[in-house]
């Protein structure tokens, strides 16, 4: 049985500032704080292999899970956050303009071939998110911690929920009403014999009080 923690990072600078993030933006000092909190709570489980996404917040929030458990970050980059429209990158939420382009990804989401620019779609971060898991299925290590992004988090729910045949119309509703804290962990398995999936936990924050 394989189990499989994957933990949100931490706050980052953007999470604060309200604007579209980059690879590149940090965590934020609560970011740190929480990475640090994070760390010890993962202190007591079995590790065999520490994987994070390659964005800055992701690798810093992994760094002290490595500390803690004592392995190297292995970095992959199936596991960064949902690409959006590179205009918006590290600007203000509150632009009309960029929010008219969330608006348009938005309205047309359910159509399969809509791109408005250089995001990834729909059918991009399900692919995605199908290689993730055979990524992971393939692994020989049977406890695995992954750092990753809040909304690919939300693709990785809802495709395990509903496999190859999810639509974009149940994806929404995963990302709506599935909320997911800064260094959140969700827990699930995989029986190796039965070739099935388990959602054992969503969204564990307790170590932040």
């Amino acid at each position: 049985m394989k189990n499989i923690y994957f933990v949100r990072h931490g706050q980052s600078e953007g999470n604060t500032l309200r604007v579209y993030q980059s690879a590149s933006i940090p965590l934020s000092e609560l970011g740190h704080e929480q990475a640090q909190t994070t760390s010890r709570r993962l202190s007591n489980i079995t590790v065999d292999l520490l994987i994070s996404s390659p964005y800055t917040r992701a690798y810093e929030t992994a760094e002290y899970i490595s500390k803690t458990v004592n392995l190297p970050i292995e970095k992959n980059e199936l596991f960064r956050e949902r690409k959006r429209p590179s205009i918006q990158e590290e600007k203000s939420k509150e632009l009309e303009e960029l929010k008219a382009i969330d608006k348009a990804i938005a309205d047309n989401w359910e159509i399969l071939s809509y791109r408005h620019s250089d995001e990834e779609n729909f059918e991009d971060l399900k692919q995605r998110a199908q290689k993730a898991f055979e990524f992971i299925e393939s692994r020989k290590e049977d406890n695995i911690i992954i750092v990753t992004h809040k909304n690919f988090l939300h693709c990785l729910i809802w495709y395990r929920l509903f496999d190859s045949n999810v639509t974009p119309k149940e994806a929404k509703i995963i990302t709506d009403n599935f909320i997911m804290s800064n260094t959140g962990i969700v827990w699930m398995q995989f029986d190796e014999i039965k070739k099935d999936w388990k959602i054992v936990t969503w969204n564990d924050h307790a170590h932040l009080g």
